[in-house]
């Protein structure tokens, strides 16, 4: 099984959620999208994997910009409906996600409201307008395609999913 950048990525932010040794940039992390057609929002105080940007090391003395985005069923802030994830360089600019480079820059989307389902790759453009050490503003839209290891266990899964209108403006979380 190929495990990519994004991939350890999460690993990495997963660890420090569980270690609790990250402290945030000033204010909430709010983002908004339409997925097929749902206008989605997603808010919340700055925690590890809730709308908040991490810079995490990878190969070679390199570092990452891991962005993660949760829209929430309740104000308890526990059962995600929806997540975002994308893996960028460390700069703003305007990137292109597609299948074919996502070992570069990555973004996954998990819906969670029904089953456990994920899209990866397809076309998706996210344009980081602004990137300081306490906040990310991007926008984003394009496609995204259901992860094959989806497709047996998900029949009645879309083979692809379409967002429209993404915006956020998040804090970045300091390990």
């Amino acid at each position: 099984m190929k495990i990519n950048k994004l991939s350890a990525a999460v690993f990495a932010a997963l660890s420090i959620a569980c270690s609790g040794t990250a402290s945030a940039g000033s204010g909430d992390g709010v983002f908004s999208a339409t997925i097929d057609g749902v206008k989605i929002v997603g808010t919340s105080p700055p925690a590890p994997l809730r709308n908040t940007a991490e810079v995490l090391p990878i190969d070679n003395g390199q570092q990452e910009l891991l962005i993660n985005l949760a829209a929430f069923k309740d104000a308890s802030l526990r059962n995600t409906t929806y997540t975002l994830v994308f893996n960028f360089p460390v700069k703003t600019g305007i990137y292109t996600v597609t299948e074919k480079n996502e070992d570069d820059c990555g973004c996954h989307l998990t819906l969670e409201n029904s089953a456990f389902i994920q899209y990866r790759g397809g076309s998706i453009t996210v344009n980081i307008q602004s990137l300081t050490s306490a906040r990310v503003i991007a926008t984003f839209s394009g496609t995204l395609t259901l992860n094959d290891s989806y497709k047996p266990r998900h029949p009645e899964a879309k083979a692809q999913v379409v967002i429209s209108d993404g915006k956020l403006d998040i804090p970045v979380l300091h390990n």
